[in-house]
């Protein structure tokens, strides 16, 4: 400083010093050589700024900067008083702290303040201040704490005030528009973290007002058409949670440089009138509501550098005219409904630096003209319909350091990789093949790389990325990779922080994980990795997310494992004796701990309650041995607990006062030996279940899970005694399975009052009553089971419960009414009682392999209806039409897949679909309505499954048209066919699957935390006991086996994939000629006059081998079909019907064997085989 002022002395003033490297700016007067100015921002500075400082020796200063330094919370020394004469102060963003000294409003000549993002306290000052600063012209103070400071406070600065900045400043209240009256007003900007309002006015603006930055606030509900009356705006940003549309009269902002309304809920279409903005830069409008089109008068703003549209509905396709726009450098339109390919165009933005596109129905390949956007840094085109191979050229582009081609559907091989300067890669949830190239080493800056969930095959040497010393993400589950690390390797990659290897063929630990110290997630799941947990797990401290599950690991669970921990999953595998012998530690940070399907036994170990933070606990289908767990009710945020399937007993009841599980979503207690009433008092304070909007506050790995999956489990044990009608104030439930208890009394009616309620099962109890009427408000239950109590009287009708079947309600022999046979008038015959459980399951197996032409489920036909009819006037069983393909046609025919969500306008574009992950087939449109799978390939699957995006618009229905081509051809020709048109295919029915409208979304590492645990039971139930149409049922992430593991994708898990796990495999088109002849109908004779004919046969096989005429009618072509007519329902084993049958014209000496009409009767009896 000393330097500084001999240099001013000596009257040779020098406009700037370089000392150090840093450039210091000093003014000096000319006349008297005072320093005036000086101008330290950005140099570095760092340390307490001392109260002493020589700095105070420049009392002429007139302008001081110290921005961008760091004082390290230094205080604002009152020394700086000594400053009469500054006018300019500026000490934004220096690390100052803590309160700002009274003394400061002595400096009654400053022009300009700047305390802006330090962590500062103006409160006690800020009325002296405003008081004594009767010259001030800009107050700067985004990020000061302003708690408690009145807003009316501003209103006393000077009416020659031009900057107004309050941004981030934690004011609460209303601010006074009156404000927007100061004369000379041209910069405002207010908003951040408080409770803040204001009242834009109607009209008398600050008229030279040239920035209005508005944000995280109420401004009231829609955006005022006067704000067209600012004519000298330059920069506007507005984001108020705005409603309705844009004011056409901002398009009278012609000096407008910078547009921002994004984070509102505005709505409707883009207004024209923006097109008038001509001298805009930047246009945002993203996170609103717009829909329709692009509008294209935006390609005429030529001056645009900047376009972000992304999160609103805007659909259609993106205009060409796009390339107008040729100084953009950065362009978002993600998360949009945009469809078609992308346009080529787009190369000619040759400045642009970022292009994001994702999530959109973009379809096609990359245009090739993308390889001129040289100054690419970041392509993003993730989640869309786009196809074809990866083009090489992808990988030359200069710059590119972010690349996400992820969630699409590119295919082919990947090769080589030239392009040094990625940081990130992302080609995940693709159909690409093949090896993963080895010039993937050439990528020396790769930090992040994913290429989970493709077909990669072949043997992968895990040295291959030794290279790859930046490494931090490495993601290569889900392909058909077997990973091998050489035994000779020995390298690490330092930077390791997330490593996922799912179902990569492991079968041992790879041993370079061993060296990441830093590493935060290890996923190894679903491998063939044996042995125990290896001791240097124990030794990574930062360890958060361990995922061994699905593995053949052995032994006992190590006391050592990482406290760091925070979600710990070894489900599936052979680990025994005590869960932890030495206790979870006082500091435990689990959030998550799955030990499910191990042979764990003892007592559930006390220290779980050291884990506060404890929110899924799964030690289902393990070998405990306990009672209750009462003492878990201290853990506050406990959301699902499991223990099925052990050998926990004794009651379940509370014995506190004080409120317990408030945030329990799902309990599974169920196989185990609890007896007792059921836990009356833990159901009064599950205060989460009554909340049916859930908690919004929830983490994201976890809103999903809540939303669907909120249920309770007290299946299989010993409870008795009535349900209690508090279950009724459970609003959020799902499901609620109480079967194979000793529960007495009524069934409550307060049941009515759960309205989210999709499964019910209260089956194998000793109930008795009616059941009550309040039950058909329970508009979203698909599964009912009742059987097997002693319930009497008329079943209800209406809504759901006119499409239950038989098998709801059997085992009552009290019930009456539809569904079953007995009517209540007494006239009918009563239903068989419930046979054995076995007997009842082969039937049940029969009629759901063989028996779908027999209306098992409800479908669409819409060849007899208009086509802007609604679907839902529509619904009428399959077996009306005729189905004749051996009745697994389900497994055998084409298919084209149609997603919806307006039913009645069938001229809609189509959603995006996936289908399973073969090579050669695409995804295209059918017409204009539809997406056709396999079009054009006529492809025979094992099974019907589509998979779609885990992020979707809400649906209402996934439909699909089936089809089905000649038997004999197939048995000739088991090829698929060239062509759908040659033979033409024969539609055999439609099938409607109601859709979740819950969107759901999971990042890596977050975990599906709750499964069914006997989920094979359960889907087994919901088909079996669901009168209401369903062939799939939706299901979140990947089961394997059945169970859970990650939130990546929605299924559809078809009702022969649970039979499949059961009972094996099914015959089909692959099986032999004689395997497929037999399947498809055969006639038998047991005695004289008595023949075996099997179900699935054709109508004219006993017309023609029994000499028979078997009524023929346009609702069936099978004897199922003729049987299911006759009955009116499904009939069970042991169920006969007389029928009225026709002799096939013969000579007339055999007259005398009919009647005189010509017919017979004959009895036709129901049976196994």
């Amino acid at each position: 400083m000393r330097r500084l002022l001999l240099c001013c002395n000596s009257r040779h003033p020098s406009p700037s010093i370089t000392l150090f490297q840093i450039q210091i700016f000093v003014s000096c007067d000319n006349v008297t050589g005072h320093v005036i100015a000086l101008n330290l921002r950005c140099s570095f500075l760092y340390g307490t700024f001392p109260s002493n400082s020589t700095l105070f020796f420049l009392r002429n200063l007139q302008s001081l900067n110290l921005a961008w330094n760091d004082f390290r919370d230094s205080k604002i020394p009152s020394e700086i008083s000594e400053f009469t004469r500054l006018k300019h102060l500026d000490i934004s963003s220096s690390g100052f702290s803590g309160q700002v000294p009274a003394e400061i409003a002595h400096l009654s000549k400053l022009v300009s303040l700047n305390l802006s993002n330090s962590d500062l306290i103006l409160e006690t000052t800020l009325r002296n201040l405003v008081h004594n600063l009767s010259e001030l012209r800009e107050l700067v103070l985004p990020g000061v704490n302003m708690t408690s400071v009145n807003p009316r406070f501003f209103m006393n600065l000077s009416s020659s005030l031009t900057t107004l900045d309050l941004w981030r400043s934690a004011l609460r209240g209303n601010f006074p528009n009156s404000i927007f009256r100061f004369p000379n007003l041209k910069r405002f900007s207010l908003g951040g973290k408080g409770n803040l309002t204001i009242d834009l006015p109607s009209s008398n603006w600050s008229s030279p007002l040239q920035r209005l930055h508005l944000g995280d606030m109420d401004c009231g509900r829609r955006l005022r058409e006067s704000v067209g009356d600012l004519k000298s705006l330059q920069s506007l940003s507005l984001g108020c949670n705005w409603e309705g549309s844009i004011p056409a009269s901002i398009g009278n902002l012609s000096q407008l440089t910078y547009l921002s309304l994004s984070y509102n809920n505005l709505s409707g279409q883009i207004p024209p009138s923006l097109a008038n903005l001509t001298q805009l830069t930047s246009l945002g409008l993203s996170n609103n509501q717009f829909s329709g089109p692009f509008l294209a008068s935006i390609c005429n703003l030529r001056q645009l550098t900047s376009l972000f549209l992304y999160s609103n509905n805007l659909s259609g396709q993106i205009p060409s005219s796009l390339a107008n726009l040729t100084q953009l450098t950065f362009v978002n339109l993600a998360n949009n409904q945009f469809s078609g390919p992308i346009p080529a165009s787009i190369g000619n933005l040759r400045q642009l630096t970022l292009l994001y596109l994702y999530s959109n129905n973009l379809s096609g390949q990359i245009p090739s003209s993308l390889a001129n956007l040289t100054q690419l840094t970041f392509l993003d085109l993730s989640y869309n319909l786009l196809n074809g191979t990866l083009p090489p050229w992808i990988f030359t582009l200069p710059l590119l350091e972010y690349l996400y081609l992820n969630h699409n559907q590119f295919q082919g091989q990947i090769n080589q990789l030239l392009q040094n300067s990625l940081i990130s890669l992302d080609l995940s949830n693709n159909r690409f093949q093949g090896s993963i190239p080895n010039s993937i080493a050439n990528l020396v800056n790769l930090s992040y790389l994913d290429l989970s969930s493709n077909h990669f095959s072949d043997l992968v040497e895990l040295d291959m990325f030794s290279a790859l010393q930046n490494l931090e993400t490495i993601f290569l589950s889900d392909n058909n990779l077997s990973l091998r690390m050489n035994v000779t390797a020995n390298f690490t990659l330092p930077k390791l922080i997330h490593v996922s290897f799912s179902s990569c063929n492991l079968s041992e630990f790879p041993n370079f994980i061993r060296h990441s110290n830093g590493l935060q997630s290890l996923v190894l799941s679903k491998n063939s990795i044996h042995g125990n947990i290896p001791e240097w797990i124990c030794e990574n401290d930062d360890l958060e997310i361990l995922d061994l599950s699905h593995n053949n690991l052995i032994g006992k669970i190590p006391n050592c494992l990482p406290r760091s921990l925070s979600v710990l999953n070894l489900q599936a595998n052979y680990f025994d004796g005590n869960i932890l012998p030495s206790g979870f530690p006082e500091d435990c940070g689990l959030l998550n701990l799955n030990l499910h399907g191990n042979q764990m036994d003892g007592l559930l170990p006390r220290s779980l309650v050291n884990c506060r933070m404890l929110e899924i606990l799964d030690v289902g289908n393990n070998n405990i041995s306990d009672t209750f767990p009462h003492w878990l009710e201290s853990l506050p945020d406990l959301q699902v607990l499991v223990l099925r399937s052990n050998k926990f007993h004794g009651s379940v009841q509370s014995t506190k006062e004080s409120p317990s599980f408030p945030k329990l979503r799902v309990l599974d207690l169920s196989s185990n030996d609890f007896l007792g009433p059921l836990p009356l008092r833990y159901m009064e304070n599950f205060k989460a279940m009554m909340d049916s909007h859930g908690d919004d506050g929830s983490p994201e790995y976890m809103k999903g899970i809540l939303t669907v999956f909120s249920s309770i489990h007290l299946s299989n044990n010993k409870f008795e005694g009535e349900i209690p009608d508090v279950i009724g104030k459970l609003s959020s439930l799902k499901g609620l399975n109480l079967s194979h208890n000793n529960l007495t009394g009524h069934i409550p009616p307060s049941l009515g009052n759960l309205t989210n309620m999709e499964w019910l099962d209260l089956s194998s109890n000793e109930l008795t009553g009616k059941i009550p009427d309040e039950l058909v408000s329970l508009t979203q239950l698909s599964v009912l089971n009742l059987s097997n109590n002693h319930l009497v009287g008329r079943i209800p009708l209406g809504n759901q419960f006119n499409t239950f079947g038989n098998g709801s309600y059997e085992g009552n022999v009290g019930l009456c009414g539809i569904p079953l046979s007995k009517s209540c008038d007494g006239i009918g015959t009563p239903p068989s009682s419930f046979q054995e459980k076995d007997e009842l399951w082969r039937f049940g197996w029969r009629v759901v392999v063989l028996g779908y032409g027999c209306g098992v489920f409800q479908a669409f036909d819409f060849r007899t209806t208009l086509r802007n009819e609604p679907f839902l006037q529509l619904f009428h069983f399959l077996y009306v039409y005729p189905l004749t393909v051996s009745l697994s046609w389900k497994r055998n025919p084409f298919v084209r897949v149609e997603l919806r969500k307006d039913d009645a306008d069938v001229h809609k574009q189509p959603l995006k679909a996936m289908y399973p992950r073969e090579p050669g087939l695409s995804l295209q449109k059918w017409a204009h309505t539809q997406v056709a799978v396999g079009a054009g390939v006529g492809c025979y699957h094992d099974e019907i499954k589509v998979s779609l995006p885990a992020v979707w618009t809400p649906l209402r229905h996934l439909i699909f048209t089936f089809f089905h081509v000649d038997l004999q051809m197939k048995l000739e020709a088991p090829k698929p066919v060239s062509s759908m048109r040659s033979p033409k295919p024969v539609v055999i029915g439609y099938a409607a699957l109601p859709l979740s409208t819950h969107a759901q979304y999971a990042t890596a590492f977050m975990f599906v935390i709750f499964c069914f645990v006997s989920f094979l039971d359960d889907l087994l139930t919901y088909f079996i006991c669901s009168a209401t149409g369903v062939i799939g049922m939706v299901v979140h992430g990947y089961f394997p086996g059945l169970c859970c593991g990650y939130l990546d994708d929605i299924n559809i898990v078809t009702l022969e994939d649970v039979v499949e796990e059961i009972v094996g495999e099914i015959f089909d088109e692959n099986d032999s000629k004689e395997e497929i002849q037999k399947k498809i109908g055969f006639i038998v004779m047991r005695a004289e006059g008595v023949y075996d004919v099997e179900a699935n046969s054709s109508i004219y096989l006993p017309s023609e081998d029994l000499n028979t005429k078997m009524p023929e009618e346009h609702q069936y072509e099978t004897v199922s079909g003729f049987l299911c007519k006759g009955f009116g329902y499904i009939p069970k084993a042991s169920e006969s019907i007389k029928v009225v049958l026709e002799r096939d014209n013969q000579d007339d000496d055999d007259d005398d064997k009919h009647d005189e009409d010509g017919s017979n009767h004959q009895d036709v009896k129901v049976s196994n085989i």
